[in-house]
C-alpha cells in the first residue's frame, strides 16, 4: 500500500508545483508588460526578451517539480528507476499539458506553445537523471 499512496502523493505534489510556478511566471509575464496609454491593442510578431525568459523558466520549474518527485518515487514508494521517472513526471507534464491547452483555446501561438512543450520535455529530462540519482535509505 505504500508505493501508491506514494505515487499518488508525488504526482499531485508535482502538478501543484507545476500550477504554483506557472501561476507565477504568468503573473510576472503580466506585470512586465507594457500597455499602450491610448488603450490600443498591439500584436506583435517577434519574439522579445520576455518570451525567452518565459521559456526557460519552465524548463528550470519542471526540472525543479519532477527532481524531488523522482527522488521521492525511488525513496520512498521503492519504485525501479523506470516508473519512478514516469511517477515524478507526471504531475509537472500534466499541468504543463493542461495549461498549454488553455493557453491554446484561447488565441495563443503555435509557436510559443510549442516552445514551452519543448521546455517542459527539456526539464523532464533534466529533473529525471538528478531524481533517479537518489539512493534508497
Amino acid at each position: 500500500m505504500r508505493a501508491p499512496l506514494w505515487s499518488a502523493a508525488v504526482v499531485c505534489g508535482g502538478w501543484l508545483v507545476t500550477m504554483i510556478g506557472y501561476t507565477l511566471i504568468g503573473a510576472a509575464a503580466t506585470a512586465a508588460a507594457v500597455a499602450p496609454a491610448d488603450g490600443t491593442v498591439i500584436v506583435r510578431e517577434t519574439v522579445t526578451t520576455a518570451d525567452v525568459l518565459s521559456v526557460l523558466a519552465v524548463l528550470v520549474l519542471v526540472a525543479l517539480a519532477v527532481w524531488p518527485g523522482t527522488a521521492v518515487a525511488v525513496i520512498r514508494a521503492r519504485l525501479a528507476p523506470r516508473a519512478a521517472a514516469a511517477v515524478g513526471a507526471a504531475g509537472p507534464v500534466a499541468a504543463v499539458a493542461m495549461t498549454l491547452a488553455l493557453f491554446a483555446s484561447n488565441g495563443g501561438g503555435a509557436g510559443t506553445a510549442a516552445a514551452h512543450a519543448a521546455a517542459a520535455a527539456l526539464g523532464c529530462a533534466a529533473g529525471i537523471a538528478a531524481g533517479r540519482s537518489a539512493k534508497r535509505g
